[in-house]
């Protein structure tokens, strides 16, 4: 992908597809849509609040009988409408985040730059 750059550095640098900003504000506006495919609840052990996949590797999740399922009259979108808030809200932190290479980036992005994330929810899988 060719970026132009405004004059007097009138050139073309070459930038690659997947860090444009075209391509990262496609990815914005689709990621809360994955929000379907989880269920909210607690764990049954230890309470603690979470979201579980339903489906892994095209099953049902094999963890569902340890989650304790919050029932959820309008079919979770709660957590849609609060991924789309937190979207919004850090639209350009994300850009600008997502426009580098980052090792464990949802873990950096979460607890580090933004601490959206609370250190007592912290899980290998976000």
């Amino acid at each position: 992908m060719c970026v132009l750059m405004p004059w007097p550095f009138r050139c073309c640098q070459q930038k690659q597809y997947r860090r444009s900003e075209v391509h990262l504000g496609e990815l914005l506006e689709g990621v809360c849509e994955k929000m379907d495919d989880y269920a909210q609840g607690h764990w049954k052990d230890t309470g603690a609040k979470d979201l579980l996949p339903i489906i892994v590797d095209g099953a049902m999740n094999p963890r569902m009988s340890e989650f304790e399922l919050l029932q959820d009259s309008n079919l979770n979108r709660g957590i849609k409408d609060y991924c789309q808030t937190i979207v919004e809200e850090q639209e350009d932190e994300l850009m600008a985040f997502l426009a580098k290479e980052h090792e464990n980036a949802s873990h950096q992005f979460c607890f580090h730059e933004t601490s959206i994330c609370s250190h007592h929810s912290h899980k290998e899988e976000l």
